[in-house]
């Protein structure tokens, strides 16, 4: 059985569609992984599709993409994001 670990962490979105989201945040996470994302009152369960160092920052910062597999919490929150 493989462990779960939870490393929380902060990001800022920069995308968010109907079947994902990205963000910038400062830390690699290997596609693959597993991660909840909190927007407000909207939690989210997915994968990591792709985890890449972003260019021309001023430090170091990874641009990371997630498909959303679960809505967990706030159903008509993660909507509203969706409409902008």
């Amino acid at each position: 059985m493989r462990g779960t670990r939870v490393e929380p962490g902060t990001g800022r979105v920069l995308d968010v569609s109907e079947g994902g989201l990205a963000f910038v945040g400062t830390r690699y996470l290997p596609p693959g992984t597993v991660v909840n994302v909190e927007i407000g009152d909207c939690r989210l369960m997915g994968d990591v599709r792709h985890c890449r160092m972003r260019e021309y920052a001023s430090h170091v910062q990874f641009v990371t993409g997630v498909r959303i597999q679960q809505i967990l919490d706030g159903q008509e929150s993660w909507k509203r994001l969706l409409r902008g």
